[in-house]
Parts: C-alpha cells; structure tokens; sequence
C-alpha cells in the first residue's frame, strides 16, 4: 500500500502521539555497545522501550534496576525479560537485519547440485540447459498460474527470512501486505517520504548496450551528454522523421515510448531510417534477455535493439533519478569473473549512462577494479555482495583487497556504502543471517578477515543497507525514534558482533518484533504477550516421497494438473479455477502430509511459534474457501509442496524442451535448514576456514571450464576479447 503526503503526515502524528503517550512493550536483555556509546565488541544489560511502531528509549540497567523492574513492574506496559531460564545469560537485542538482494518467487528450491563454480558470466547459466531444467522447469508451469500460488511462493520467502531475523527485505512483490516482515522498496514502512525504491533485476543486458558501446560511449568521453549523443545519433540515421528532427535532449527521455513503438515498427525503420531488412536485429523476440542471435550484428542493428528493447528502461530510471525525493536503485551488475571481458566493461557502461549516482546499489559488482571501487566511493554508491552464489556460480566473488586500493585512491574521504544480500536458494542462502557465516570462511580462507573483521560483516546487514536506501535513522540500528523491528538471539559469544556473525543460526533467533509487535520466537516470550492464537514451528511435510516415486503419479492420479499452454499472461479465470481445484484437493488430502521436526537444537518444551496473522488479502479470502489458508505457514507448505513437487514441468510434460525427468525435485525443503540434511551439508562443507583446507570451494577451483562459448561471443560483439 502507498501513503499519500497527507496520510504519510498524520502517520508521523500518530506515531509521535504513541511515542509520548504510550509504551506498550519494556524488553530487557544485552544491547551492543556501539548502540549504548560503549565499545562495540561488548553488549549491555539495557532496556528497550517501545512506543507504538518505534523504540521510545534505550537505557542501561543495574541490577538494582533490573529487580526494581521486575518487583514492580513497568506501567501499562509488557515486560518481556529476554532470559530462557532464570540465571542464564540474556539474550542479545539487535536491529532486524536488512536483505537488499532476494529473488522471492524461486525460494522453495533446494541449492542446484549444479552449480560448481564452471561459468564466466550470468549469460552463461542463465542459457544453460541443465539449469533451465532444475530451476525453471521446477518453477512452471505451476507459478505462472499465480493467484493463491505465487502468494504462498512471496509468503514463504517472507517466514524464511522472519525465522532467520530478518525484517526487511527486497524483492517480494505479490500479497505482501500485513503478513509478516516489509518490503524495503516501500519506504513508508520504515516512516520515510522518499519515492518508492527501484529494484529491477537488470538495468541492461549484453545484446541491448553494443550501441552505447561502440557508438555513444566515444561521445561522452569527448564530454558530450547522453541525452545529446543520443539524439545526435538518432536524427542521423532516422532524418526522414520530421517528429524527431524536431525534439530536444530532453525528450529523448520523456519520449522513450515513442521510440520503443517506431523502432518495433520495420515499415517505420525503412521509412525513416532506411533500414533494410538486413540490417534489422536478428530473432523472433529481439528483446528477450537470453537471445543469442546478435552477436555478429552491425551497427544500425544494434541500435535498433537498444532504442527497442534498452532505452524504455534506462529513461525510466535516469527520470527516477532526477526527482526531488529519489531515494535509491538497486541493479545486477559485472556479476562473474574477475578476468571476463565483458563484465570488466559493465561499470563503464553505467558511467557513459549516467547511473553512477549516489544511493545506487549495484548487486555482485565482482568485476570492479580498486579504479572503480574508487569512483562509486566518491560517488556515494554501494556495493551489495553475495558471496555464495558468486562461489557457487563462478568459482571467485569479490576481492575485497580492491576495496581498500579503491578506498586509498578514492579523491573524497566518504565511506564505502557496502551491504550483504542472500540471492536465492537456487544458487545462495535463505537469509543474510546464512550468508554471513559463508562470507565470514571466505574470508577467513583467503587471509582477508583481518582487513575487515565482524564489525564490517556486521554493519553490512544492518547500517551499510540502510545508508544506502536513505533510511540509516530509521533501521538498521537502535536509537529511539528508529522502527521497533528487532532480532533477539541466544548469547553465544560476549562479543555480540561475533555471535550475530559467526553463532547464530535459525535456532538461536528467540524472538523477531516486527513494527513493534512480536511475530515469530520462543513461545516463552510470546505466549505471555499477545492475545492471538500462534502456530508451532517448524512443522515439516516430510520428503513425500510417494509422490516422486515411479508409482507416484499413478497412486494420486486424482491429483488437479495444470492446463496446457499455461502462461503468466491472460487467462485469469483458469487460472484461479486450477488454483482453487488444487486447494480442495489438498484439503481433502490433508491426512497424507505429516509434521516433522528434525531440528534437534530447538526445544520441544519451548517451540518456537509464529503469530497468526490476519491479512485480509483478497487472494487470501478467496482461497479459504478451498479450506486453505495462506495467512498460515503449515497451509502455505501444503500447497508449495504439492505444486513444486507434482506440478513441475520436468514431471507434467516430460519430452519437451528444457525437460528432464531425473531433473524433478526429490523432496521439498523445510523452511528451516536444520531440517534439510542436503542444504546443511552443502552449507557446512562448503568452505572451510583453514586456507589449506580442502572443501567444494577448491575443488570447484580445479574445475574445468568446459562452458566458455557464450561468453566469447560477448566479448566479440563488444570487441573486448583478450585476444583483440
């Protein structure tokens, strides 16, 4: 939902109203010192009060204090003593850490076995059969489908990353309102007026930027504008236009439509611009993101594919930056190895367009030099790092040695704006809170940690994130006035930036406020405090492997299929019929799904437990109706289990293209890792510590790179290959 200024202005009235009038929540527990005005490597006995949606004070405690508190107990306010047992040691408060990187609709999928550090760029798996059929042909077509289902795949990326302390997080865009964590691209929610963020996945790709390339870039580094040598270009070669001979630089922004129309129009392109057929882009769909018939395209080609299928969107966001209240943008960028051609070149694309802005963020940026680390330093730009998926992918990720050069090099004495994102199971973590502790071995392993230590791995999910989206008063930290959204852990270390960094896992998180409310933790914490109903977690469905079994399809051929010819586009009518003949049918076979829990860490006399929420979603309503309810996390596992382990296309159109039977998912993976002895394995054996250690990360160094081929048609059409 959007606030208007006016309902943005009475929210803060409210807000302030709650902050001087009523505090509903006192919790008790160790605070880091950098939150107190004491060192950063000790927590404190403290008190956090919270008012409404936001921390009202921070004050720490005695322990004369702390047994005045509790003998007389604080007025029309809920105590929570962040103790499990009485003379345990508190648990440690923390701000709800902050994801900036998160593919939401692929997080049911279990890590690809795949993935072995064998490819040079994301061109090359993202055209890669093998990956098609265990990530894409596992996804659809039963995603496509949407509805109840997409909600329950946005729903349960949500509580993987709730149960694992984070409380906002990008890139879940479907039935996200009043679930449980926030969306950082609404900064409503964290009581900010700024414009909504920007999140595409790609600001460009390869077969769309030849042009600005080899054409615009040498005019801008002649001091030209991108808006002139665009137009400069363009009324060149389109003179017939008497339209465009016309325009401005301006309108060669604001006018992006028009030219996206002309330039898909071929009798427009030989009318105005005598372009012959030849010279025309090659492939049906000359703007989808994995053609590959453009490599040896000329000149007029390649700008015919840029104002077609790139400029609608670098206009849209170069007029995003130029309004008075932009607050960030966030792209994929240079993501693979260091030495490839064409993602060394990426960040100087960004530069001839114009986006090295600040508050900026460019996700993996592996490729960057310690020259342009300097640049986004200067520039106020930040850098999102997933250090997982880059090793998993690519067999390298960041080398953070470039930071420091970059830092000595920079000409301003601005910090780096530097935060950590999950990606996506597929080929990453289920949270930030997992992807620490593989950054922390990375660094361990490569000699790096001492240049950088905890308190940087620390500040990247919390302060670095926030700086960088403009809401560094707001999240991120604790200080009143900030959003009570917090993450509560077991205390494992008196260190607390070693015991977030390092310790902590899904089972230490004991409580999550989200908003000033309580979610998700210990139902010792929760029981005492809320008035609704709570759901235990975690419940497993089990592996279910009947339904994968070669016998499988015969033993439930009751079970709803998807139509043929499923698509994301149309057909809303179908698809809710199938989405709701897929609900009954889980409902009437709700006995076949058992509840497991395998976490051995989490105590069955103080389970951990989810509050129910009451959306009142629309989708929600409906699909109740079927008997499921998908404000509920057992009722969301039924159904994404169902579909992605039944409705898969590996499994329902076996024979066609991008398919594979054997490629089909074994099981579904718990919503928490302790539950998945193949994620634990993979995530534990991954990386060691010891630089001489042998673990997958060095073994996928060996491997050998049988995958290079589109790579060097990149870098061809680009002319940047090592051989030129």
């Amino acid at each position: 939902m959007k606030l208007g200024s006016i309902t943005f202005f009475i929210l803060c009235l409210f807000v302030s109203f709650q902050q001087a009038y009523a505090t509903d929540f006192i919790l008790v527990g160790k605070v880091p010192g950098q939150y107190l005005g004491k060192s950063k490597e000790k927590s404190y006995l403290a008190s956090i009060s919270i008012a409404g949606k936001v921390i009202e004070k921070i004050e720490t405690l005695s322990l004369a204090q702390l047994r005045k508190l509790e003998s007389e107990g604080p007025a029309g306010a809920k105590l929570i003593l962040l103790q499990s047992a009485q003379g345990q040691s508190f648990d440690t408060i923390y701000p709800g850490l902050i994801d900036l990187h998160n593919h939401a609709k692929q997080n049911m999928l279990p890590v690809w076995a795949g993935a072995k550090g064998q490819f040079s760029n994301r061109y090359e798996w993202r055209s890669y059969v093998p990956y098609k059929e265990a990530v894409s042909s596992n996804t659809n077509p039963w995603l496509q489908a949407e509805k109840a289902l997409s909600c329950a795949a946005y729903r349960w990326n949500e509580l993987q990353s709730l149960t694992l302390g984070t409380t906002y997080l990008q890139g879940h865009r479907d039935c996200d309102l009043d679930f449980t964590i926030q969306r950082v691209e609404d900064p409503e929610v964290y009581n900010s007026d700024l414009d909504s963020l920007s999140t595409p996945v790609d600001l460009f790709v390869a077969n769309n930027m030849v042009y600005i390339w080899k054409a615009i870039k040498p005019e801008v580094d002649r001091g030209v504008s991108l808006e002139k040598a665009l137009l400069d270009g363009l009324q060149k070669e389109c003179s017939q236009d008497t339209d465009i001979a016309s325009w401005s630089e301006k309108d060669i922004l604001e006018k992006a439509d028009v030219l996206e129309k002309n330039f898909a129009s071929k009798d427009w392109l030989k009318n105005s611009c005598a372009i012959s057929e030849a010279q025309m882009p090659k492939g049906r769909y000359p703007c989808s993101v994995n053609n590959e018939d453009w490599y040896d395209e000329g000149i007029r080609a390649s700008m015919v594919r840029y104002f077609q299928c790139g400029h609608p969107t670098i206009a849209r966001y170069k007029l995003k930056l130029q309004q008075p209240k932009f607050s960030s943008f966030i792209f994929h960028l240079a993501e693979g190895r260091w030495d490839d051609p064409y993602n060394k070149i990426e960040f100087e694309i960004v530069k001839t367009l114009g986006f090295d802005q600040a508050h900026v963020g460019m996700v993996h940026a592996t490729s960057l030099s310690a020259q342009d680390y300097a640049h986004v330093i200067d520039r106020q730009m930040g850098i999102i790092w997933s250090p997982f998926s880059n090793l998993l992918l690519y067999g390298q990720t960041m080398d953070l040695t470039r930071l420091i050069e970059g830092k000595k090099l920079a000409k301003t004495k601005n910090e780096l704006i530097f935060a950590i994102g999950s990606d996506w199971t597929p080929t990453g973590s289920k949270s930030v809170l997992e992807e620490l502790k593989i950054a922390r071995k990375y660094l361990k392993k490569t000699g790096q940690f001492q240049s950088f230590g905890d308190d940087f791995l620390y500040d990247s999910v919390t302060s670095g994130p926030a700086r960088l989206i403009q809401a560094e008063e707001k999240i991120g930290t604790l200080k009143e006035g900030a959003m009570a959204s917090l993450l509560i852990t077991k205390s494992l270390s008196k260190n607390p930036l070693e015991n977030l960094v390092a310790l902590v896992g899904a089972e230490e998180v004991n409580l999550v406020f989200v908003d000033g409310q309580p979610i998700y933790g210990n139902q010792s914490y929760i029981a005492p405090v809320v008035t609704t109903d709570f759901e235990t977690l975690p419940t497993y469905v089990g592996e279910l492997s009947d339904w994968v079994s070669p016998q499988g399809v015969a033993k439930f051929a009751d079970l709803p299929a998807p139509p043929s010819g499923f698509s994301r586009f149309g057909g809303d009518e179908e698809k809710w019929q199938y989405n709701m003949e897929l609900g009954h049918w889980i409902q009437s076979h709700r006995q076949i799904f058992g509840k497991i829990n395998n976490c051995k860490k989490i105590s069955s006399e103080d389970p951990k437990v989810l509050v129910h929420q009451e959306s009142g979603d629309e989708i929600v309503e409906t699909f109740k109706s079927t008997g499921l309810n998908i404000d509920r996390a057992y009722d969301i596992q039924m159904l994404l289990a169902t579909a992605v382990l039944t409705q898969n296309k590996n499994v329902q159109s076996p024979g066609e293209a991008w398919t594979n039977l054997d490629s089909r998912l074994k099981y579904f993976p718990s919503l928490f890792t302790c539950n998945d002895a193949q994620t634990t394995a993979r995530l534990q054996n991954f990386i060691s510590e010891g630089p001489e250690e042998t673990d997958e990360f060095t073994e996928n160094l060996k491997f050998a790179n049988e995958f290079d081929q589109t790579a060097q048609q990149i870098c061809q059409a680009y002319g940047v290959c090592k051989a030129q």
